[in-house]
């Protein structure tokens, strides 16, 4: 549960950032990226969405269109799994590596709980201070800066991922692989689009001397 509630807060950010790039892209390529990157990462966060249970200071939902009746079963999944609602000590089962539940202590609990909260801040100043960083650049340094912040997120998660889908349940890491493949997707398209914006760059600084 831990480590997709992690995955499930950086993918948050994602789906911010490409938002933003549909309202303030200049190149159509890069428009079109960014809303592939919505619906790719909103299929993400649905696919994440049954493994994440409660985060620190929100409703468990996946960003995207879902009917009221999902979203009304996501929520109501985070209330049972709320451990407030539980006695002091009473732990849900966990899944190991090999996908046996096992019950968990309190106290390993508590370190997790503790440790996604941070993720959660973390998570949030990065988000920010992205977005802060976009809205100060416009037109065509506005879609370099977007591919340059999308080929280092992509890079990380794509190793991140890697390495999550060895230490959880074979169907968490099925939905991980599945992520990590579309991330690979993406990192190649970004880079792609990134050199055809490099190069179209040099024939217009060429085609001026």
């Amino acid at each position: 549960m831990y480590l997709a509630k992690g995955v499930f807060l950086d993918n948050e950010t994602e789906l911010e950032l490409a938002k933003l790039a549909q309202t303030r892209a200049q190149s159509k390529d890069v428009v079109k990226f960014s809303e592939k990157m919505l619906e790719d990462h909103e299929q993400f966060a649905k696919d994440l969405a049954k493994f994440v249970g409660p985060l620190p200071n929100r409703r468990v939902s996946a960003p995207g269109n879902e009917a009221d009746g999902e979203r009304t079963r996501l929520e109501t999944a985070a209330n049972e799994n709320d451990p407030r609602a539980k006695p002091a000590g009473a732990r849900p089962p966990q899944p190991r590596a090999d996908g046996v539940r096992t019950q968990t202590s309190p106290e390993y609990d508590r370190l997790s709980e503790a440790f996604v909260q941070i993720h959660e801040e973390i998570a949030k100043e990065c988000r920010e201070s992205a977005q802060h960083e976009l809205l100060s650049r416009k037109g065509a340094e506005f879609d370099k800066c977007y591919l340059g912040m999308q080929l280092g997120a992509h890079t990380k998660m794509i190793n991140v991922l890697k390495v999550f889908e060895r230490h959880t349940s074979p169907e968490l890491a099925r939905v991980l692989e599945k992520g990590r493949e579309s991330a690979q997707k993406h990192f190649d398209r970004a880079k792609e689009i990134m050199k055809d914006l490099e190069e179209g760059d040099r024939r217009e600084t060429a085609s001026e001397k």
